[in-house]
């Protein structure tokens, strides 16, 4: 019979996601857990009934290639003398942050954005993993933001950039580390040569031609234990100083902690402004443990209470120098000392309340029951070029699949990208999966009888379930067989259906999370569509990888990797960031293990904020 074709004389199988014949349909994607025994529900999908199915440290933990790291480094940038490019008010910068890998720069990072100051101290920071044996090369460029909605770095004004080596900064005996900034854009990270002699002709050069542009400051840290637990604070101030002529106090609260070994102080928080008042109340504060004190209760804390004004500059209410065991230990209301000195009464900071919650890291989570669970969907789309034709991206040439493994260099045939992204990956994933299965799919292909599908079963059969990557790779053989490459290129669908999974096992209360592969040689034809299933998932414990193969332009793809801001449709924003868009062509030259070490390295950050956000399951 024709692929996905009933027996004859059978009735047809069912539709994608459809209840059995005379059963209840399933619940609806969003709907809350049903009431008693689910009756005629089917089993959660692709599993056997009664069967269950981690700014991100850089590499992920467990990525391939990436070693065991030496430590943590924790990274905090401020800015002096920065060029100002803005007519009417000072630059708004925003340090966006690269690490050199294969001969290119990967963006892994931003800082916040901070308006109308040339002399910022960021809040946020870079957290990196520190390998002995290996050279890392660091680049932090400086942006005046000009456009808040698109933060594509050509979107904004150039200010700067410094390259440094992880090394270097580690092994530096100056702390911190200051160095100018460069107006020179590099387009590759220079060699650890390279980047010695800039290094040596920047402290030759004078001092005056190098501080035009200002300089970066940067201070390391070595992250302490405990650093993943949350502390949570709830603050308010009582009858603060008033600094403004015609009106009360704008305050916004600021946290510092100190560098033992420079005696800096570092910003580690910032609240928001609570706009003329005395007598503010600041929404409740989620700090890591980490970033606030390094793990370290009796570490000094500096907190600062300002007076903002509409310029973006702070007038100085008063401050704090305290620790964190200090006010756990009981200590809740702190008076503001004078900020010249004086005796004159500013006001106080009360604390409400203060805990430290702790978190479990993504091993935990796997140690406690976690289960991972991999869905695959391939462009089956009429823009990758005839499966025959030599120059298709689908065209596949004749090898034993299960001889293949990641990381072999055959002088004979080679898998195409497809080929290369499923069983890099899936390897991966498929150990922490119970099962070993891996449901797999395709989408915009056309089936014998006309019927054109963007969700449909890779294998023909009604059990999309396939046995780990090489039972994949067999499935999309055999469907590239027998369904003809069609379109348009959309997601929304199977995006959909793996929500409807990922609600189903949150409705239940199991312990599984999923991850959705989908693999495209195009730009998607439904992106509003997309974005909102995406905003709607967000909640739900699922991640999506999406890998572009090929050599199209894929900029648009970007926006739907919510790194630097949250996706949001219609007024309703993300929960999380879900997705990791990776162009094939970036990492090829690198090998097959760096599909899934690209791919799949904020998975673990992913997973935790997922199970972080539900604390009534049991772990």
């Amino acid at each position: 019979p024709p692929y996905g074709a009933p027996p004859p004389g059978g009735a047809p199988p069912p539709m994608y996601g459809a209840p059995p014949p005379g059963g209840a349909p399933p619940p609806m994607y969003g709907a809350p857990p049903p009431q008693g025994p689910p009756g005629g529900a089917p089993p959660p999908y692709g599993v056997p009934p009664g069967a269950g199915g981690a700014q991100p440290a850089y590499p992920a933990p467990g990525a391939p290639g990436g070693g065991s790291p030496t430590s943590e480094i924790e990274i905090s940038l401020e800015c002096k003398g920065l060029v100002n490019k803005d007519v009417m008010s000072k630059s708004d910068p925003m340090v966006y942050a690269f690490v050199g890998e294969g001969g290119r720069w990967r963006h892994f990072g931003t800082t916040e954005m901070i308006k109308d100051n040339l002399n910022p101290k960021f809040a946020k920071c870079f957290v990196v993993k520190y390998h002995f044996e290996k050279t890392t090369t660091l680049c932090f460029r400086v942006y005046d933001i000009d456009d808040e909605k698109d933060l594509r770095e050509e979107k904004q004004c150039f200010l700067g950039e410094v390259i440094v080596d992880l090394g270097a900064l580690v092994s530096s005996r100056t702390t911190p580390f200051q160095q100018h900034l460069s107006m020179n854009k590099s387009v590759k990270p220079p060699s650890p040569y390279e980047l010695q002699k800039q290094q040596t002709m920047a402290m030759m050069s004078k001092e005056q031609a190098m501080s035009k542009f200002g300089s970066m400051v940067i201070h390391i840290e070595q992250r302490g234990v405990n650093s993943n637990d949350d502390v949570i604070i709830e603050a308010r101030g009582v009858k603060l100083a008033k600094k403004d002529t015609f009106g009360k106090s704008d305050p916004v609260l600021m946290f510092f902690r100190k560098q033992l070994e420079a005696a800096n102080w570092v910003k580690v928080h910032q609240t928001e402004v609570v706009k003329k008042t005395l007598n503010p109340t600041w929404k409740k504060m989620v700090i890591k443990l980490g970033r606030l004190c390094n793990g370290d209760l009796f570490r000094p804390l500096r907190i600062e209470c300002k007076d903002w004004d509409k310029d973006g500059t702070y007038d100085d209410i008063g401050h704090i120098e305290t620790s964190l065991n200090e006010i756990l230990s009981g200590r809740r209301e702190l008076v503001l000392l004078h900020p010249k000195g004086k005796s004159k009464s500013v006001g106080t900071i009360v604390f409400d309340s203060i805990e430290i919650r702790k978190n479990l890291s993504f091993i935990d989570y796997l140690q406690k029951g976690m289960r991972m669970n991999l869905v695959a969907a391939i462009d089956f789309t009429q823009s990758n070029g005839m499966p025959t034709d030599p120059a298709s991206l689908h065209f596949r040439q004749n090898f034993d699949f299960s001889q293949l493994q990641p990381g072999m260099n055959q002088g004979g045939p080679q898998p195409n990208q497809y080929q290369k992204a499923i069983l890099s990956i899936g390897s991966v994933l498929t150990p922490y999966s119970q099962t070993g299965r891996i449901d797999a799919f395709g989408f915009g292909g056309k089936f014998a009888n006309g019927e054109i599908s963007h969700n449909f079963i890779l294998n023909g059969s009604t059990n999309p379930g396939c046995e780990g990557p090489h039972g994949v790779l067999e499935a999309y053989n055999m469907a590239l067989n027998n369904v003809a490459l069609w379109g348009p290129t959309i997601f929304s669908q199977v995006i959909r259906a793996t929500a409807s999974l990922a609600n189903d096992a949150r409705a239940q209360g199991r312990l599984d999370y999923y991850v959705l592969l989908i693999i495209t040689d195009g730009v998607i034809t439904d992106m509003r569509e997309t974005i909102a299933e995406i905003v709607r998932a967000s909640s739900l414990p699922l991640s999506i990888v999406i890998v572009g193969v090929g050599n199209a332009d894929f900029r648009a793809m970007d926006m739907l990797d919510g790194d630097d801001e949250r996706l949001a449709i219609d007024g309703q924003v993300a929960a999380r960031d879900i997705v990791q868009f990776v162009p094939f062509s970036s990492v090829a030259s690198r090998g097959i293990e760096a599909i899934a070490e690209e791919t799949l390295r904020e998975i673990p950050e992913q997973v935790t904020s997922y199970f972080q956000s539900q604390p009534q399951l049991n772990f």
